[in-house]
């Protein structure tokens, strides 16, 4: 029963104060939902693919959570947000990537905007057009990591992975050329132009790209020519038209061959620069890159030597006229014409030939070289300038004109010419023409003295007597001698005529000797049967 207290309210029991547990159960829930969650977290963190942003100069048909990142038309990643940049020139792109494709975002990977373009050599993105753009992606799996890119305008033309080489090319002329247009050889495309720029002094340079294996194909004998259009020449063989193919003809292209030529075909090096010619038969001539200008001052009419007129050297081509001027001296009241040249001494001696070497020229001028001007052309009456050696040449060294040396020059052969026939007159007027007249007019009077001379007279007459009796006395001794010779030679005809005795005797005699060698022929074959018949004669039958 309850007991109760003084005041007669129920006693309560008195409390006992117990140790507390370490551990209770109802802490397990809340700690596996934690471990859950950061698995959860940590799942989703290291399966989230990454963030890039690209950088792109416009961001027409780029639409956030809508466009998408494609490589082989496979999904790897969606634009998130498209924001301008801060100088408000270009758009700043912000892409989730897939979660594979971490590993490919790496320096040297590219990104560009899948555009419907159409042109004269390709038609690219027609898909677009419904489907609306995409960005594209060229990535690497080598080299660091990296988040942030540039995008590119167009489509590369070449893929990172394409294995060949790339090559430096410089021409004068641009032509049909544009970036993604084919390189031919042999007609099959087996390469492309990458890019190309204008450069201050007027060239254009560029890369092009020679896929393998055909990239073996090059080495520095080869030669690259423009192929855009159509070449066309007319020769004493008919007219030839020639062209690599239809897409050259719309887009341009380039076309390389390697010619049999002395020069060693050595190996080349990839990014090493090819000069691009502008057709194919001028890719046939050698280039030569060693270049040297000298001035050349003619005190004579240069008439007919013009800019590009050539420089020969043993009747071949050294170089060429690059600029003519006149010059006229006040204080002397002289007059000259310096001409400045541009030579190529490769021409001479391959690569054995060094630009500017040392005391080169001076030994040349010391052995009597100098520079002449020549015919060209009798026809055009077009000069030319030849370097030829002098052996009575006046002693010369080198100068300088305006920054230029200055290679010493002799008056041209026609000049020569002029002062020779000059000299030739000067001896031909000191001839004494009035002497050698006397002395031809003594002549002919000693000749006319003699012929009518009684000597003289005498002498033929006697010529005429003894001719006289030669043809009195000789003739007749000479007549009888042929009388008897031919009568001789009609006794000899008439001895060997057919019906003639002698000849009917030798016939007789001719048939007597057969008949004679046919017995004796009987006779052997008999004794070849019968040889006793030497002993004992012939047998009787």
């Amino acid at each position: 029963m309850n007991e109760k207290t003084e005041s007669g309210s129920p006693a309560v029991a008195e409390a006992v104060i117990g140790e507390k547990p370490k551990f209770s159960m109802i802490w397990i829930v809340p700690i596996v939902a934690a471990i859950i969650g950061a698995w959860l977290v940590y799942k989703a963190i290291t399966e989230e693919g990454p963030t890039i942003t690209v950088t792109f100069e416009t961001g027409a048909g780029l639409t956030a959570g809508k466009t998408k990142v494609k490589y082989r038309s496979v999904d790897v990643g969606s634009v998130e947000m498209i924001d301008l940049a801060e100088d408000l020139k270009h758009v700043v792109v912000t892409i989730k990537m897939n979660p594979g494709a971490k590993n490919y975002l790496r320096e040297g990977t590219r990104f560009w905007v899948v555009r419907a373009r159409v042109t004269a050599g390709e038609v690219q993105g027609l898909g677009t057009l419904l489907s609306g753009a995409y960005i594209g992606i060229d990535p690497v799996a080598d080299g660091p990591k990296k988040k942030k890119f540039v995008g590119l305008e167009k489509a590369p033309v070449i893929a990172a992975d394409e294995e060949g080489r790339r090559f430096k090319f410089k021409t004068r002329n641009l032509g049909s050329l544009s970036a993604g247009a084919p390189i031919y050889y042999r007609q099959f495309s087996v390469g492309r132009i990458l890019d190309y720029r204008l450069k201050l002094d007027g060239t254009i340079s560029g890369e092009m790209f020679i896929g393998a294996p055909y990239d073996q194909l090059i080495n520095r004998s080869t030669k690259f020519w423009n192929a855009s259009g159509v070449e066309a020449n007319l020769t004493a063989e008919g007219f030839h038209v020639d062209t690599q193919s239809l897409t050259s003809i719309l887009v341009g292209g380039i076309a390389f061959d390697t010619p049999e030529s002395l020069a060693l075909k050595s190996e080349v090096e990839e990014d090493h620069e090819f000069f691009i010619y502008d057709d194919r038969l001028e890719s046939l001539q050698r280039e030569y890159t060693v270049q040297e200008h000298w001035v050349l001052i003619f005190k004579e009419s240069v008439r007919g030597l013009t800019v590009g007129s050539p420089i020969e050297f043993f009747g071949l081509k050294i170089g060429e006229v690059v600029d003519i001027t006149f010059e006229y001296d006040y204080d002397t009241l002289s007059f000259s014409v310096p001409v400045l040249i541009k030579l190529e001494p490769e021409r001479l001696g391959g690569d054995q030939v060094r630009a500017q070497e040392t005391g080169r020229d001076e030994e040349l001028i010391k052995r009597g070289w100098r520079a002449q001007l020549g015919s060209g052309n009798l026809v055009t009456g077009s000069k030319v300038i030849n370097f030829v050696r002098l052996e009575d040449a006046p002693p010369a060294e080198l100068g300088e004109w305006k920054g230029y040396q200055v290679f010493p020059t002799a008056p041209s052969s026609l000049r020569n010419l002029a002062a020779d026939i000059g000299r030739v007159v000067d001896k031909i007027e000191q001839i004494p023409f009035n002497e050698i007249g006397d002395n031809l007019n003594a002549t002919v009077a000693g000749l006319n003295t003699i012929v009518n001379s009684p000597e003289l007279a005498n002498t033929i007459e006697g010529l005429g007597a003894l001719a006289d009796q030669l043809g009195n006395e000789l003739a007749p001794t000479l007549n009888s001698v042929l009388s008897k010779a031919e009568m001789t030679l009609d006794s000899a005809r008439s001895q060997i005529a057919a019906d003639s005795v002698t000849t009917l005797e030798l016939r007789r005699l001719l048939t007597e000797l057969g008949d004679t060698a046919q017995a004796i022929r009987t006779v052997v074959e008999y004794l070849e049967r019968h040889p006793e018949a030497l002993i004992k004669g012939k047998e009787d039958k």
